[in-house]
């Protein structure tokens, strides 16, 4: 996408701002021939209505991890489902200090595996802690691995599932995200399009850049420049903005914050499709301010969009709600999540869950085994009432305080219906 176009899909912003009905939650926009559909997040009704787990989620499994001398995480970073592998992240802690993480991969039912990658200066080997994006194909038996933080992640690691190292692959430049192959040979991964340069001027392209598509050897291809900055030589805040990627109906889609966009990657260029108009109490990207001055603003983060949903998240301070899109019924609503599944996850904790993988919208949360336990027991719920939803029913009825964490995963509907 071009300079012109990504200008005019934030004046669409502003053309919505007149001349439109006042209680049109969403509405639809032509620019250049194209509809793109504008959210209007300030006129979603103040009232938080209640909805229980089982209307918006499916596919309930609880997954307890195999425990043994191999396969020890006590604290999980990072979990992404594939159709047959769960793999997960941990950190090591020693005296304190994070070690290079672990990858670890184990089959549906929480058996392991085997170990991918070590700590270490040699061919496969990284010092990263943590992990940024994982890529996995179950047909050919491979994934790519970002470790964090590990060369300034100036590359990734391809592997094979039994843990032979390949090779590295080259990202031409630093501080990138969501590093993504999306065909044979073709990359792309996302720079930012709000806040200040944060770098001195050799480390600033990425900051300059909303999308860079590159080859398995590291050569651009294309890039896609950001367009909006704060105004220079100021000493105030410029709040940054959010990105997600996500896959549905095997196309890639971008939200972008700091322009409020959710974007179609179609061959190397960015399409509009939605544009989340956050309201005149948002906060203002991209604008040098005094952080007092964020008091009672709200920000939006993006969670998911199934074929006919948008799900995201409000954030005014401490305060979080979730808003439910119907894209059949342009209706929205603030909803609380009420667990009549499992019985004993509080409305809060559905907020700090993880969505583990891009590809089906898989929410996953991780529960210490000790912390799984204690909860069955604080709100009296038989354990034997969740055995129908294990993928290995032994081994959760044999869990203790020394087992491995639990994984608890579904996925959303496709169709989350507003009255």
């Amino acid at each position: 996408m071009n300079r012109t176009a990504l200008c005019l899909t934030l004046a669409a912003i502003m053309l919505t701002e007149c001349g439109t009905k006042e209680n049109q939650i969403v509405e639809e926009v032509k620019k250049d021939g194209s509809a793109i559909k504008v959210l209007h997040l300030d006129r979603i009704p103040d009232e938080t209505i209640d909805m229980n787990l089982s209307d918006l989620f499916t596919g309930f499994e609880i997954i307890p991890l195999e425990t043994n001398s191999e396969c020890l995480a006590p604290y999980l970073i990072w979990i992404y489902f594939t159709n047959n592998n769960v793999f997960i992240a941990h950190q090591n802690v020693s005296g304190g200090a994070p070690g290079p993480a672990s990858l670890l991969r184990f089959d549906r039912k929480g058996s392991f595996i085997n170990k991918i990658g070590r700590g270490g200066r040699g061919p496969g080997e990284h010092l990263g802690y943590s992990l940024n994006s994982l890529i996995a194909n179950d047909e050919s038996e491979e994934l790519y691995v970002d470790w964090q933080p590990d060369s300034m992640d100036d590359e990734l690691m391809h592997y094979k599932y039994d843990g032979t190292f390949i090779r590295e692959i080259p990202v031409p430049m630093q501080s990138l995200y969501n590093k993504e192959r999306y065909a044979d040979n073709k990359w792309f991964a996302l720079g930012t399009t709000a806040g200040k340069q944060n770098f001195g001027a050799p480390a600033t392209q990425s900051d300059s850049v909303m999308m860079v598509f590159f080859t398995d050897n590291g050569e651009i291809t294309k890039i896609v420049p950001r367009i909006n900055y704060p105004h220079a030589g100021s000493d105030k805040y410029s709040p940054t903005g959010g990105r997600y990627l996500y896959y549905q109906n095997k196309e890639y889609f971008i939200y972008m914050a700091g322009v409020d966009t959710i974007f179609r990657v179609s061959e190397e260029n960015l399409i509009p499709i939605w544009i989340l108009h956050r309201g005149r109490d948002a906060v203002p990207y991209n604008t040098n301010i005094d952080r007092s001055s964020l008091a009672g603003k709200h920000d939006i983060r993006f969670v998911a969009e199934t074929g006919k949903n948008l799900i995201l998240w409000k954030f005014i301070g401490a305060d979080i709600k979730t808003i439910i899109v119907d894209k059949q019924t342009n209706k929205a609503a603030y909803v609380n999540i009420i667990d009549d599944v499992f019985g004993f996850i509080k409305p809060e904790e559905f907020i700090h869950n993880n969505l583990s993988t891009i590809i089906d919208s898989r929410i996953s949360m991780s529960w210490e085994a000790v912390n799984y336990i204690n909860s069955l027991k604080e709100n009296n719920i038989d354990p034997e009432s969740l055995i129908k939803y294990s993928t290995n029913p032994e081994r959760l009825r044999s869990i203790s305080s020394n087992s491995n964490p639990v994984i608890i995963t579904y996925n959303f509907k496709s169709h989350i219906k507003l009255k």
